[in-house]
């Protein structure tokens, strides 16, 4: 099954997200920016949903799709969470969305966005 073998080959897949969260942090303290409050990081990250939500442009909406993805890592690092692990993790957990049980899973799914 072409699913199947996506999944087994993401989550074998070498990730980089801890070296990145890494540089982020670095970048944070040169720039000062480790000073912020987790709870200011959380704000920042609702804050550019918002904002992304909004966005008209394509352009517009990357940049805020990065914005999100930096918060996430800043969070991650202080927070001493892998996002590489949390990657396999998904993988893993994504598995119930195909075969026999997919349906009940999507209805689930789409019940907890409502």
């Amino acid at each position: 099954m072409v699913m199947d073998k996506i999944i087994r080959d993401s989550m074998g897949l070498k990730t980089n997200f801890n070296k990145m969260s890494k540089n982020i942090y670095d970048f944070e303290k040169i720039a000062g920016f480790d000073k912020t409050s987790d709870k200011r990081l959380v704000l920042a990250l609702k804050k550019e949903i918002r904002e992304y939500e909004k966005a008209e442009s394509k352009l517009k909406k990357q940049n805020k799709l990065m914005d999100m993805v930096v918060l996430v890592m800043q969070i991650s690092r202080r927070k001493e969470m892998s996002l590489d692990d949390a990657w396999v993790r998904w993988w893993k957990k994504s598995e119930k969305y195909i075969g026999k049980n997919k349906a009940r899973h999507i209805k689930k799914f789409d019940k907890e966005l409502e």
